[in-house]
């Protein structure tokens, strides 16, 4: 059975609520509360939303409080978050549909006295009195105006009336096709304006349908969170995610944060992605981790709107849209972080960072287009940007094992001399060590290597995965079997070289995994008459999924900070786990003898594994097809224990 590791995205739409109210309910909405605002406000508090430990395993939660059951069960701390979604208070929309009824009567008034003529043959069509419109369910009449009742609401364009949805279950489809409705749908209200004295927007429907967040909303967003708060958050992200992905210098950023960062929408965007992270990797504070998802967004959003394009190619506006797309990898729908990948290499590209070291970083015709970022200030500035670059580069490779397409750096040779050792806080090479650095495709070649450090361990890791999967260029499978597996031999004692820990397990387990497939494949590619080629291939699987298995368990004993760290590098690891799984089901179709064994190895391997993702969420039906799988194992393994028990 062929188990696909499928991801299907998933994405929801929200359509808000829509209340209906007369004119006389609005007069008298200034003067008491209506029985309708009464019906809202109870059903608000109604619908009640699970705790955020329940919302984040996708279980069903009995909301109890203070603690709800299962949280109670598992002695976990439980805590629920109000809607993070700004919404406009009630006597504001009080007051928004009182000022609108006044324009409307006002409008009525001056088109009763005859200032507004409107002739009714510039609506007429070809038909006289009565025309057939085209539905999914056949020619939809239009009756004359002779014929219909006064009390009669005719049907627009063939739609149902309000009051004919009401029978509608939320499942159902029209079978109305809107597709003939050939109408503008503009981004930019204050485009929608007739020059020729047409109608403008009403500047409160343009505040409703701007932007989430007003200038005034996002100088005031630190205020609801605790300021206490972020601090925290940093701490957290610092701890948890720093050591695999150093690419933000702490003592920089904390600079630019106390010279007025509250100010400046790059840093706060930077603060707020740093805090999603942060929040996610801690319990008690994993509350707060979707409302500042939600500020980052909304700061990158107004980033891209500013006119010079300045902050644009700031380094914090990268790493921000960097670390949310390492956020949304996390997450099932795959769409969203695919296009924010896409955004963050593209401005990376614009920046040139991808030719930090080039003699001429831009072309002419570049530097026309785009505004350059300003000449790196010390060598602890330059690296950072490389690293930031090489971090998009390596969740770029995370993309691809997840998508099977091809790599945006694909058949690219980046003029970037590797992440560099040490930490940027007292980042201070010498002039030999920073020569030494090579670039990534002079450490693809049978040469010495020197030194890596854990983020050029990952670029390295990475690439080996391209070579695999994808051979350099347009080349046969068995040259690149050929090229690539003596590689993965002479770089893995350096890739491993780096400090023991959860980022050395990970890159463990990433080539281990790559060996795996790379030898399953050849496996698939031998002709039949090759019995000793093929055994040698699968002792070679064997030894792969071992090598993964044996490095699964010793994650499973990390403690303290080195367990939160190994939680969160599952857009690394998650692959790996993954093919282990597979390479294991392929062994138990060739040696029946040690399916007992094999199958104890999967059942290890899809628990570590559901410990790091979110596997029905990123990885739909895997589990259960490898349930599935092994259940088909068992069944002749039980029926033999019977058999033998009674005999």
């Amino acid at each position: 059975m062929d188990i696909a590791l499928n991801f299907f995205p998933t994405a929801s739409t929200m359509l808000p609520g829509s209340a209906n109210q007369s004119a006389s309910q609005v007069r008298n909405s200034s003067g008491s509360t209506s029985d309708g605002d009464g019906q809202a406000e109870t059903s608000s508090h109604a619908k009640r939303l699970a705790c955020n430990p329940c919302r984040e395993r996708k279980v069903r939660c009995d909301r109890r409080q203070p603690q709800c059951g299962r949280c109670a069960k598992m002695e976990a701390s439980c805590h629920y978050s109000s809607p993070s979604k700004h919404a406009m208070s009630k006597s504001d929309l009080s007051r928004m549909l009182i000022a609108l009824h006044g324009r409307l009567e006002n409008a009525e008034a001056q088109l009763a006295m005859g200032n507004a003529q409107v002739s009714m043959h510039q609506f007429a069509g070809p038909w006289p009195d009565s025309a057939f419109m085209t539905s999914a369910s056949g020619p939809v009449l239009l009756p004359s105006p002779q014929s219909t009742p006064s009390n009669h609401v005719t049907p627009i364009m063939g739609i149902p009336r309000a009051t004919d949805w009401s029978g509608r279950l939320p499942n159902e489809t029209s079978d109305v096709q809107f597709g003939g409705l050939d109408m503008p749908t503009p981004t930019d209200f204050n485009t929608i304006m007739n020059s020729a004295g047409g109608v403008g927007i009403d500047p409160m429907l343009e505040e409703l349908s701007n932007s989430l967040y007003s200038d005034d909303d996002i100088g005031d967003m630190t205020s609801r969170l605790s300021l206490a708060l972020f601090p925290k958050l940093h701490a957290a992200y610092f701890e948890a995610f720093h050591p695999a992905f150093p690419i933000i210098n702490r003592t920089r950023f904390q600079k630019e944060l106390d010279r007025g960062g509250a100010q400046s929408i790059q840093v706060q965007a930077l603060s707020y992605a740093m805090a999603t992270l942060g929040a996610l990797a801690t319990r008690e504070h994993s509350y707060a981790f979707e409302t500042c998802y939600n500020h980052a967004r909304n700061l990158l959003d107004r980033c891209e709107r500013q006119d010079n394009g300045s902050v644009l190619t700031n380094i914090n506006t990268l790493q921000a849209c960097a670390l949310l797309c390492l956020y949304e990898l996390k997450k099932p729908n795959f769409t969203r972080a695919w296009m924010t990948l896409g955004r963050a290499i593209r401005l990376a590209k614009i920046m040139c960072l991808d030719k930090t070291d080039a003699d001429d970083p831009a072309e002419t015709s570049h530097r026309k287009l785009f505004l350059l970022p300003p000449p790196a200030l010390d060598p602890a500035d330059m690296e950072e940007r490389r690293r930031t670059f090489w971090l998009l580069y390596v969740l770029d490779g995370c993309a691809v094992m997840r998508s099977n397409t091809p790599s945006a750096f694909e058949n690219q040779h980046p003029i970037v001399p590797l992440p560099s050792p040490g930490d940027l806080d007292d980042f201070s090479p010498t002039p030999t060590a920073a020569a030494e650095t090579p670039l990534l495709h002079q450490t693809l070649a049978p040469t010495p290597t020197p030194p890596l450090s854990p983020l050029a361990a990952t670029v390295l890791a990475i690439a080996l995965h391209h070579l695999a999967t994808r051979g350099p260029g347009n080349t046969t499978f068995w040259t690149t079997y050929h090229a690539t597996t003596p590689l993965l031999a002479h770089l893995r004692p350096a890739i491993l070289s780096s400090p023991p820990g959860p980022l050395a397990l990970a890159l463990r387990i990433h080539l281990s995994a790559v060996e795996l497939t790379l030898h399953q494949a050849a496996i698939a590619h031998l002709p039949p008459p090759c019995p000793l080629a093929c055994e040698a291939s699968a002792r070679a699987v064997h030894a792969a999924a071992r090598d993964i298995l044996d490095a699964a368990r010793d994650a499973q004993r990390l403690g303290g900070p080195e367990a939160e760290v190994w939680g969160q590098l599952g857009v690394l690891a998650g692959w790996g786990l993954a093919q282990g799984v597979r390479g294991f089901l392929g062994l138990v179709e060739r040696d029946k003898s040690e399916a007992a064994g094999y199958v104890k190895a999967v059942r290890v391997l899809c628990g570590v594994l559901g410990e790091l993702v979110d596997v029905e969420g990123v990885m739909p039906g895997f589990l259960d097809g490898v349930e599935g799988r092994v259940r088909e194992v068992e069944r002749p393994m039980k029926r033999r224990y019977t058999s033998s028990s009674l005999g």
